[in-house]
């Protein structure tokens, strides 16, 4: 039996809290702590797993949220909107919008021009390596398989620490013939532009996650496109994206309840 290494090493987040999670996002917080610490990796951050279920428990408590004072903050936004609407969070949206588009755009260029040019150079390698009972892994979770090979009963760490250099050893290699077969087939420009626009979606992505929207034109146009993206697939930036969402329609009822009550 084989078995291969996960990317995402952080069990926990593939099982995130349900009950409250409305309410709680709807408390005051701290908006910096949802971002990812330590230098975490953005590709294994935004990979992680969002419950369909709380998606959807948060779309229904920040819609119940705009109710109060409803007449004043429409008023308050149409003016934004007439003004130019100067929100930081449809900048932000906008920004994020262009990154994907382009991302998207590049992906699928990338795809045909590698289908077409494995017709004459062969497939392209897979970076991947095998190693004990891991079948297929790759850059950090070779690291990572070590580390776990060591805790385990009877281990040999001189033994271990042996095939840790050859398996990096063979990573290399296979790097190396990746990059060879991307300049043969004349795709390693490509394959920069591709990588470039993934980082630059990576840096767009978390400026959405702490932009707090000033109006609830913003905040609902931020709901609207999580909410829309969370239909093809459920990252892990999705959750702080509602919660800055929130945030700012709490803002807006504090600000319309004191305009309606003066």
């Amino acid at each position: 039996m084989t078995f291969t290494m996960q990317t995402d090493a952080a069990g926990d987040a593939r099982n995130p809290h349900r009950q409250g999670l409305a309410s709680r996002l709807l408390m005051p917080s701290n908006p910096g702590a949802e971002q990812p610490s330590g230098g975490q990796p953005m590709e294994k951050f935004m990979n992680q797993h969002v419950n369909r279920r709380s998606i959807m428990s948060v779309s229904v408590g920040l819609a119940a949220i705009a109710v109060p004072a409803g007449a004043a903050m429409a008023t308050a936004d149409l003016q934004t909107r007439e003004a130019g609407a100067d929100d930081p969070a449809l900048a932000a949206l906008a920004t994020h919008k262009a990154a994907e588009r382009k991302v998207t755009r590049l992906s699928m260029q990338v795809c045909d021009a590698e289908d077409k040019a494995s017709k004459v150079h062969g497939q392209r390698p897979v970076v991947l390596i095998a190693w004990r009972y891991y079948s297929a892994i790759g850059g950090r979770e070779i690291a990572a398989a070590r580390d776990e090979l060591l805790g385990e009963p009877g281990a040999d760490p001189a033994q271990i620490e042996l095939e840790f250099k050859d398996a990096r050893k063979r990573y290399k290699a296979i790097v190396r013939a990746r990059d060879n077969w991307d300049r043969r087939a004349g795709l390693a420009d490509l394959r920069k532009r591709f990588k470039e626009a993934k980082n630059a979606l990576d840096i767009a992505t978390r400026q959405l996650m702490k932009t707090r929207p000033t109006t609830a034109y913003g905040a609902s146009a931020m709901i609207d496109y999580v909410e829309h993206d969370s239909k093809i697939d459920f990252e892990r930036w999705h959750r702080p994206a509602l919660k800055m969402a929130a945030a700012g329609l709490r803002d807006c009822v504090s600000r319309g309840t004191a305009a309606v009550t003066a």
